[in-house]
């Protein structure tokens, strides 16, 4: 091999491992961005047991700065012995420790925080301990900012807001299947589950399921995908006093729907650990509280409800344990003959609620309401026309597109593929394309681009919708 090729080989092999140190580099500070910008406190330490990760919510929980915290001794950096207690543990016994409430000082603060301790192997050798923690006190501070449990106890008792089967107003023969089959489960006394995208109705047929059952206790509504984690376990098993900072005894949303129903919206969103929690309470009929050693027996209904036709992200033998009654409720854009029907439902509502005396709908506002899709099915339709009756005169009779703002103009006016205005002679599967990339586009626009917001209305997760906007050439 000559000297030309020699050099060249060592060119190239220099290039080759600038580019992957240049890919490590980049990989390593996408990780820490990650890191240091998750709403949870992550702290590790290596096999010499020096501190080195701290990140930002680390720092705003023990009130020190990551600079005087790097390259220190664990042992000598906490006023307790916070490596006896904690990270000896993970170091001898090699496995991870969950859900675990620790307490220690920091700069004659005291804290609360209930951990995740994970040990790290580096080719096959104890490398560190990671340690990721929520501040219990700043969690039980924002519980009572939000006064999310005066709010759910105030849910428990007000059963004046209940309503029943007349609430559900349909002439569709599928709709009125659904609630022949709902009628007949409610008297049964079995667990129901609910499925649909959002805004078709399902905390109203959970609700009349409740009612038109022989049980009597309150109906108790929770959304699963409003509240993080770590507090949905105490709002829905309860805790005792010194489970952690600041907590007191507060029973469950289980205890409190006692001889009644509790209403589980959204419960795919519930996480994986909580769910196996979850179907405990299934299956024993008792709760223990956050905290708490006793066994606490409960009575009442559980009624679901999930966004996809059949919740992925559910354990099976939760889904089966809930779903002994499945009912799947139809999009609005299924359903064209309620359209119109509902929406003189709400005229009449809304007549009540504004004073006014509209009697009828113009011809040209039901033809764009017919033509529209509804990516927000029911609410969506009830929002638009409870928007527009507030626009309308004490003495007008007719509501008219003139009572209905330029932005919902702008949506209702755009053509809708499927309904009309379809290419003769288009396969279905093109059909089917051209409705979706509009369903997209629309529910994108109404979103003001928001990836999230529009993934959770059509029931997808964020990635999926990613590659359909990617697929359908749709940017944002």
């Amino acid at each position: 091999m000559d000297k030309q090729t020699v050099e060249g080989a060592k060119t190239d092999a220099l290039a080759l491992s600038r580019a992957e140190n240049r890919e490590l580099r980049k990989m390593n500070e996408l990780l820490m961005t990650v890191i240091d910008n998750i709403r949870l406190a992550v702290y590790a330490v290596d096999e010499k047991n020096e501190i080195v990760i701290y990140n930002s919510e680390t720092e705003r929980t023990e009130h020190k700065m990551r600079s005087e915290m790097l390259g220190r001794d664990e042992r000598e950096a906490y006023t307790e012995p916070f490596f006896e207690v904690w990270t000896r543990r993970i170091r001898e016994g090699q496995k991870p420790l969950f859900q675990e409430t620790f307490h220690f000082s920091t700069n004659n603060a005291r804290h609360s925080v209930i951990a995740d301790g994970l040990p790290f192997f580096f080719e096959s050798q104890y490398a560190g301990a990671i340690t990721i923690s929520h501040d219990l006190r700043l969690l039980n501070e924002e519980l009572e900012r939000l006064g999310l449990r005066s709010r759910l106890l105030l849910a428990s008792t007000n059963s004046a807001e209940r309503q029943g089967f007349s609430g559900i107003v349909s002439r569709c023969d599928r709709m009125e299947k659904l609630i022949t089959m709902a009628r007949r489960a409610a008297v049964r006394d079995i667990p129901v589950m609910l499925t649909g995208e959002t805004g078709t109705g399902k905390e109203l047929f959970a609700q009349a399921i409740h009612s038109a059952s022989i049980r009597r206790g309150p109906f108790v509504p929770i959304n699963c995908a409003s509240i993080p984690d770590t507090l949905l376990e105490s709002i829905l098993f309860g805790s005792v006093r010194g489970a952690f900072t600041g907590a007191t005894d507060v029973p469950g949303l289980f205890e409190q729907a006692e001889g009644g129903s509790i209403f589980l919206d959204e419960i795919d969103a519930m996480a994986p650990a909580l769910q196996a929690k979850l179907l405990r309470v299934l299956q024993e009929k008792k709760v223990r509280r956050v905290g708490g050693r006793k066994e606490i027996t409960v009575n009442c209904r559980v009624i679901s409800a999930g966004i996809m036709n059949t919740p992925r992200n559910l354990r099976s033998d939760l889904f089966f344990r809930l779903a002994v009654v499945l009912l799947k409720l139809p999009p609005l854009r299924e359903r064209p003959e309620d359209v119109e029907f509902l929406a003189r439902a709400f005229v009449e509502k809304y007549n009540d609620k504004f004073n006014v005396g509209i009697q009828e709908i113009d011809p040209p506002l039901t033809r764009l309401i017919q033509d529209y899709s509804w990516p927000g099915n029911v609410r969506e339709l009830e929002n638009l026309i409870e928007c527009a009756m507030v626009f309308v005169e004490p003495r007008e009779t007719v509501l008219s597109l003139l009572h209905v703002p330029d932005y919902y103009l702008e949506n209702l006016n755009r053509q809708k593929p499927g309904r009309k205005g379809a290419a003769a002679g288009q396969p279905l599967r093109q059909h089917m394309q051209e409705y979706e990339r509009q369903l997209i586009t629309d529910t994108l626009a109404r979103n003001s681009g928001n990836i999230s917001q529009t993934a959770k209305e059509l029931g997808l997760i964020r990635q999926s919708l990613q590659a359909k906007m990617k697929r359908y050439g749709i940017n944002n």
